[in-house]
Formats: structure tokens, C-alpha cells, sequence
């Protein structure tokens, strides 16, 4: 009854009041979560028109699931967001959907609920890809499909693409990643149990805020001069590549479709309140309530049920399901299109009950729609019943004692969660750079430093990695100005210029990792971390508090002698 109230409210008060999808590109709203409904057979392709004065840029890259453009305006300039979407062949729709695997849908629901709950006043989720707008497409009739979601644009590279260079030998590097993504997990786990469950290498990203072409010729002379020469191996690679693009650096954690949210976790993070909050939260998605989209000028709405399309309890539905998937059969979908007969605002009764008949279109189907969803995300929702709740002992109670509904899962997910069972994100991102770190030779000057990552990534995860030391010698073009009153001198630069990339080589024989015999110990490090791991379920925070990541940083120690009220306090007074 209170959604429906709250669905009528919003309405009637003009909460959904529309914006065009080109302003809500330059300032997101924070108070709702939105879909963009895509007309039957509208094409995604480079150069397409979205919407007045926006359209699909460039392809910025393609993998299993899906391929992602940028979102740029007419003029070519970026709008800051990328549209990720499904690849349509019958491989990838095997692949991307909840009964084989996981959908996209699902890193969409999950990266919704993270906004909702660590979004900053500024609108920047810190740590986090940002996950904005869902993208269905309609496929005739009142039938719908999910096919993509609309992200914040990151500028940067993979971390696995710096770090596992062989001449890679920058800790300073892996310390404030490290730190970074840490602190972004403990902020998740706080608030959501969160677990990543594929945290490696690969899913966290670097990300420039401010480019260098984005600041004043000053500002962009003074902050390189601050940054320092490039050299390789520590803030690029060999060939001159992936050099910083900005002043700046964050590492944000990207891929959420495997991602799952743990009442255990949040217990153990931030305590009973926060475990309430996630358990509330399973519980809505377990009932599979349905998402409303609407808008107060449109009598387009979509209704989306929580993502799980293994409702049905036993073997043989499931086997059914993958059969149909495979033949491409239509499937029972979790998106309907409802549409009514009307001009001017849509009634309260279609948003909160969907009741009405479906009936031709009669919007425009030229462009995509964007429509609201009133209702919220399900963490704010979830964080309101608790509070009410904690407020009412005995409805807590009352909530305590009610079965609790769980999600199921497709069999493949539900291995993969074994295999991983017990296994946190600390333990998995270490344990992927102790693959690739092992074996390096770090300058002398960092010694302490690589010796306390050693120390960590051996508590976590039983892996004593190895590690040599040599002295780095300073780059004879380190400052550029060097170079050319060296290369007057001598009266020829293009000899200067041989003698400084012959050091280089040298320096990179040196610094790095010995490969011939990698490969096998490789597969050591693998089996000894599954096997017989030391601390895999380490929290987050725990791991904040490890001196490689907090020097000098002392934890709260209890002050003795203690009142008496301390250790047996006065319930009575």
C-alpha cells in the first residue's frame, strides 16, 4: 500500500517530470534509476542517432558478452558515458543469460545498488565503475528485452596490462592500487556485504579524472614536472605506452556480473545493523518484486521482475530452459512493456498494479525513450524497512523468525560460487598479482617496501613469493633539458639518443621478471593458494590495517585498569 501511495505521489507532484536524454547525460538524477527503451529493430552501430544531439561514437572494445561505444555529442565531442551492449549472436545469448550463466542484467541490479548506496553528493561512486541507465529493447508487441546499460566513461588501462609487463617493477604503483581498491571494497562491505567474487587484475581499471589536454598549458607543464621523467618499467612500459594521461590516478573496480551481496560480510564488517539491511534486501529480490519505469507525459511504462529465471524448482525445468536458450526459443521474460490508451499523464493504477490490457503504440518509436523508476532502488527501500523495523522489536523479531528466501542460481554459477567458497576479493586480487610479481628483481631503494607486500600477500594467501634487488641507475634523459646540453656538447643526438635506450636495455635486463622458468612456478603459487591458503577470507579492513598499506598507523588498544561499568554494565539503571 505504501508503494502504491508513494507511486501515486510521484505522479501526481511531478517527482517523474522528464528531462531529455541529452541533459540527463550532463546531470545525472540521483533520486531515481532510469531505462531507456530502444524501438523494435532500433540499430547500434557507430554513428547512430540517439537522440537529438547525441549519438554512438567510436567502439572502444568488444569482449564475450558484450561491446561497448562511447556516448559522444554531434560534434564528436565525449559526454562522459559509454553504452555497453549485448552482442546478438547466438553464442553470446547462450553465454548472457541467468539460466547457462549470468545476464548482464545482473551487473546491472548489482552496480544500481551500489550507486544507490556509495554515491557521493557529487554524483561519483568512489572505487566504483558508475552504472547508470538500463537499456531494453522492445521486441514487438508487449514483450522486452535487456541489451545493455549506460556507464561512466573511465580513461586509463587495466592494471593487468601495466603489471604484468616483464620489465614491470614499480611497488609504489601496486601499494596505491592496492590501498584504493581496499578502501572502495571495505566502504562496499560496510554497506552491502559486498563480494566481488572475480576480483583480479583484470577487473580493476586506472582512471584519469583530468587529462592533460584538459588543463592550461601551466597547469599541465607544472604537474609533469611534479610527476618526473618516464621511465620504463615504472610509469611506462618498454615501447613508451601507457604513460599517465592525467595529474591524477584512481583505480576503480569494473565487472560486476558475477558480484553478490553477503549478510555474513556485513555482519562482520559494520555489524547487526547492516547485516539486517542485506538480508532485507535478498528477501525483495528473492520475491521478485517488479521494477516500474514511467513517465508523467508518456503512457509508456516497463515492468522488470528481480533477475532470476530459475524459478522453477527441480532438474528438469532447468534443462528445459537451457534447451530453449540453445534453440533460441522464446523464454518467459522478466520485462514487459505496458502501454494505455490515453493522452497526458499516465494513471496511478498502471504504475502501481500494470493491470491494463496492452494496446498499440502510440508514442514515437523514432528515438529511444527514457522513462523513471519512482519506487527508487531496492537498497534505499531495504535501508527504510529496517529502520522501521529496529524501530519495532517486535517486528524485528517477528522479521527474524520468517524464512529466509534465496535466490537461485543457474548450475555453472552455483559451481563456480563452490570452487570460490570461502575465498574473499582480498585473497583473489592477491593472489592474481603473486602470479604475476613472483620472481621480480625491485631497486635497492624499495627493499622495505617489497619485503611488507611479500609479508601480506603470504598471510593472505600462504605464497612466499621471491624477490631480488639491484641498484636502478638515474636515467641520463630524465629531465630532457640534460639531454640536449649533452647532446650539444657532443655535437651529435642521434649518438646520445643510442647511448640512453642502450641504458634502458640494460635496465630492463636488469629489473623485472625472469621468465624461463615462470611458467612452472606459476602453477605452484596456483595449487599451494587453493590448496592451502592461510587467511583467504581476510575482510577488507583487515587488510587496511597491514603496515605494507598503513605504516606506522597504530590500532585502538583497550586503556587498563578500565571501569567496572566497561565489563559488566548496568541494564537496569
Amino acid at each position: 500500500m505504501q508503494e502504491k501511495e508513494a507511486l501515486t505521489a510521484s505522479a501526481a507532484g511531478g517527482v517523474l517530470k522528464k528531462k531529455t536524454l541529452a541533459e540527463h547525460l550532463e546531470a545525472d538524477d540521483e533520486t531515481a534509476v532510469y531505462a531507456i527503451l530502444l524501438p523494435s529493430g532500433f540499430p547500434l552501430k557507430e554513428g547512430t542517432q540517439l537522440w537529438k544531439g547525441v549519438r554512438l561514437g567510436r567502439l572502444l572494445g568488444a569482449g564475450a558478452q558484450a561491446k561497448v561505444f562511447r556516448v559522444a555529442r554531434d560534434d564528436g565531442s565525449p559526454t562522459g558515458k559509454v553504452i555497453k551492449i549485448n552482442h546478438a549472436d547466438m553464442a553470446s545469448k547462450m553465454l548472457n543469460n541467468n539460466v547457462v550463466w549470468v545476464g548482464m542484467d545482473r551487473e546491472w541490479e548489482i552496480g544500481t545498488q551500489l550507486r544507490a548506496a556509495l554515491q557521493q553528493p557529487d554524483g561519483s561512486v568512489p572505487g566504483f565503475m558508475k552504472v547508470c541507465d538500463c537499456l531494453v529493447s522492445s521486441a514487438g508487441g508487449k514483450d522486452a528485452r535487456f541489451c545493455g546499460m549506460l556507464m561512466g566513461e573511465l580513461h586509463g588501462w587495466e592494471v593487468y596490462k601495466r603489471v604484468q609487463a616483464p620489465e614491470f617493477h614499480n611497488i609504489h604503483y601496486v601499494r596505491e592500487m592496492l590501498f584504493q581498491v581496499f578502501s572502495a571494497l571495505d566502504r562496499a562491505q560496510r554497506k552491502l556485504g559486498f563480494n566481488h567474487a572475480d576480483l583480479g587484475m583484470r577487473n580493476v581499471m586506472e582512471h584519469y579524472p583530468r587529462l592533460w589536454e584538459d588543463l592550461s598549458p601551466e597547469e599541465a607543464a607544472k604537474a609533469r614536472a611534479a610527476a618526473g621523467a618516464l621511465r620504463p618499467g615504472f610509469n611506462v612500459n618498454a615501447d613508451g605506452s601507457r604513460a599517465p594521461l592525467g595529474p591524477q590516478i584512481e583505480f576503480k573496480i569494473i565487472d560486476f556480473g558475477l558480484a553478490k551481496f553477503s549478510a555474513k560480510t556485513a555482519a562482520a564488517s559494520a555489524g547487526r545493523e547492516a547485516q539486517d539491511i542485506v538480508e532485507q534486501l535478498h528477501e525483495r529480490l528473492a520475491r521478485h518484486e517488479r521494477i516500474i519505469f514511467g513517465s508523467d507525459d508518456s503512457p509508456t511504462s516497463i515492468e522488470i521482475a528481480a533477475i532470476d529465471v530459475t524459478q522453477q524448482p527441480g532438474c528438469i525445468p532447468r534443462v528445459r530452459g537451457w534447451l530453449r536458450t540453445k534453440l533460441g526459443l522464446p523464454m518467459k521474460s522478466t520485462l514487459q512493456i505496458k502501454r494505455q490508451p490515453i493522452q497526458g499523464q499516465m494513471p496511478e493504477a498502471s504504475l502501481a498494479s500494470g493491470t491494463q490490457d496492452y494496446v498499440q503504440a502510440q508514442d514515437n518509436w523514432d528515438l529511444p525513450t527514457r522513462l523513471a523508476s519512482v519506487a527508487g532502488p531496492t537498497f534505499r527501500q531495504a535501508c527504510a524497512a529496517v529502520a522501521h523495523s529496529r524501530r519495532n522489536l517486535d517486528s524485528r523479531r517477528q522479521a527474524a523468525a520468517e524464512a529466509k528466501k534465496k535466490r537461485k542460481r543457474s548450475p555453472i554459477e552455483a559451481m563456480y560460487r563452490h570452487w570460490w567458497h570461502r575465498k574473499g576479493d582480498v585473497f583473489h586480487l592477491l593472489l592474481t598479482m603473486a602470479l604475476v610479481l613472483d620472481d621480480r628483481t625491485w631497486p635497492d631503494a624499495d627493499e622495505d617496501l617489497v619485503h611488507s607486500f611479500c609479508s601480506l600477500v603470504h598471510h593472505v594467501t600462504g605464497i612466499k613469493m621471491k624477490a631480488s634487488f639491484a641498484e636502478e641507475q638515474p636515467s641520463s634523459g630524465g629531465g630532457g633539458a640534460g639531454s640536449g646540453s649533452s647532446s650539444a656538447h657532443n655535437g651529435d643526438g642521434a649518438q646520445a639518443q643510442q647511448a640512453e635506450q642502450a641504458q634502458q636495455a640494460q635496465q630492463q635486463l636488469v629489473f623485472g621478471r625472469r621468465k624461463w622458468k615462470h611458467w612452472f612456478r606459476r602453477w605452484q603459487i596456483r595449487l599451494k593458494g587453493h590448496l592451502l591458503p592461510h587467511n583467504s577470507g581476510l575482510l577488507a579492513r583487515e587488510a587496511l590495517s597491514h603496515p605494507f598499506l598503513s605504516p606506522g598507523v597504530q590500532v585502538p588498544h583497550a586503556p587498563v585498569p578500565n571501569k567496572l561499568a566497561a565489563a559488566f554494565p548496568d541494564y537496569g539503571a
